[in-house]
């Protein structure tokens, strides 16, 4: 739209310049439209430098030294949204698996107030001379064995600290599981917003498009044929030609609107 803009008033610029040396206007006509012409090239050049420095960021942001050029475009597309896949969202993933490891510290607190059970087995061989039950010596090499069970059983008394340990345990899942509910109506509360700005500037868009586009078109025409058939002044001319070009700038502002939400409710619910 600058770079249309800045050719629109190059054109006349140019004109200015002739009506001036003919004497058909005076100086001021031709040095304000020498000024408006270097703001626009001054803003084309600002928004190239910004274009450079958005390239530079992706790059670090991806760790590569390739300098990335923009393939996509602004537009007036729409594209329909499933509003179950909200549920599965990678945000909520985060937080029903905070709820696994809470109810599983739980259930690991809860065990150790149960019984342990133990039971041991041990086989050896004893090399030499042992007393039997005879009160006999009998000589033992290292091909006898011996194995001996043990089997018991420890209940634990003092559980006090124990219990305090499972009820904390018991209360964090429970906190956990709030977190999961407030998470999920964080993400409804931000989905409807964003599908109401979407809607709304979708209406905004067509608005431009059906009829404010075409408009200023007119009013460009319209604007440019008068002045070059002196029924208005460099001043009138100036003014339609701005209040056209302000239309088409806030429709661009509007489309660019639409797509930011377009790309919001694409991350909420087409992340699959």
């Amino acid at each position: 739209l600058l770079k249309r803009t800045d050719s629109i008033y190059a054109r006349y610029q140019q004109m200015a310049q002739m009506r001036f040396e003919k004497g058909e206007s005076n100086l001021l006509e031709k040095i304000t439209l020498d000024n408006q012409v270097q703001q626009l090239q001054m803003q084309i050049q600002m928004l190239q430098s910004d274009k450079k420095t958005a390239q530079a960021e992706l790059a670090v942001l991806l760790d590569t030294a390739i300098t990335f050029d923009v393939s996509d475009t602004l537009n007036a597309a729409t594209i329909l949204f499933d509003s179950t896949t909200l549920s599965k969202h990678p945000f909520l993933h985060y937080y029903e698996q905070q709820e696994k490891i809470a109810a599983a510290q739980t259930q690991f607190e809860k065990a150790k107030l149960q019984p342990d059970l133990l039971l041991g087995y041990s086989n050896q061989s004893i090399i030499g001379y042992q007393m039997s039950k005879d009160r006999t010596e009998t000589y033992y090499d290292g091909g006898k064995r011996f194995s001996t069970m043990q089997l018991g059983i420890g209940i634990p008394i003092f559980n006090k600290a124990q219990k305090a340990k499972v009820k904390a345990a018991e209360q964090k899942e429970m906190i956990t599981g709030s977190s999961t509910e407030l998470a999920m109506q964080q993400l409804n509360l931000h989905l409807q917003q964003q599908w109401n700005e979407y809607l709304k500037y979708q209406q905004v868009v067509q608005y431009y498009k059906s009829s404010a586009l075409a408009q200023s078109e007119v009013i460009i025409k319209t604007a440019n044929l008068n002045y070059k058939n002196g029924e208005i002044n460099y001043i009138e001319w100036g003014t339609l030609i701005s209040n056209a070009i302000n239309l088409q700038s806030q429709y661009i502002d509007a489309l660019k609107a639409f797509n930011s939400g377009r790309t919001e409710l694409e991350y909420l619910l087409h992340f699959l």
